[in-house]
């Protein structure tokens, strides 16, 4: 009876996930339309938000991030440059490496997004921590099914990542930066995201 319940809930959970993606999308649709842009340019100049001023992406990074071909991300950012909300910006040492970052009103619309996250955010941080946690790990190994089942082509999060060890019970050190977190502080969408070697990603976090 218990599995049976188990098993009710988790199909009710999975639909309630695409429910919000569908909710997510129509928000989107909807500025989208408001300022002459498509969900894509949307999706785009979200991802350059994200990455931050101090790390601005290249459109390598952000096709690999949306999980798009480079071809339709460079498209879709030639528009944006059009519409003068990207610009590209050159590497110091290197001018053939470009780098997008976000110009005029770019920061304006894109704050109109930020009510769907915020209400989610306000959501979830009613919950106790061992709760939030406990989804975390969920979400994470859920990620890494869909990546050994071939649905996505890349997990980089950071409990998934080869510079990631744990230094002690749920409290991680990346190699890289020196950073210690827990479950709850880890990155999704790291630029220094290096696959483990033969570590099969859907591995039970818990």
């Amino acid at each position: 009876m218990g599995e049976m319940n188990t098993s009710n809930m988790a199909i009710t959970m999975s639909e309630l996930l695409n429910k919000l993606h569908d909710v997510k999308r129509a928000y989107l649709w909807k500025l989208s339309q408001k300022h002459n842009l498509t969900p894509l340019q949307m999706q785009i100049l979200e991802c350059i938000k994200k990455f931050g001023k101090d790390a601005p992406p290249s459109s390598y990074e952000i096709a690999e991030e949306i999980m798009l071909s480079r071809a339709t991300v460079s498209v879709a950012l030639k528009a944006l440059e059009r519409k003068e909300l990207v610009v590209k910006t050159f590497s110091g040492k290197d001018r053939r490496k470009q780098f997008l970052a976000l110009k005029g009103r770019a920061e304006d619309i894109l704050s109109e997004t930020a009510q769907y996250e915020d209400i989610i955010v306000r959501g979830i941080s009613r919950l106790p921590e061992k709760s939030v946690t406990s989804i975390l790990n969920v979400f994470i190994h859920i990620l890494g099914m869909m990546y050994d089942e071939g649905i996505v082509d890349r997990v980089a999060v950071c409990l998934k990542c080869a510079w990631c060890r744990s230094v002690s019970k749920n409290l991680y050190q990346c190699d890289v930066t020196g950073r210690r977190f827990s479950i709850a502080e880890a990155k999704i969408g790291c630029r220094n995201f290096t696959m483990k070697e033969g570590e099969k990603h859907a591995a039970q976090l818990y």
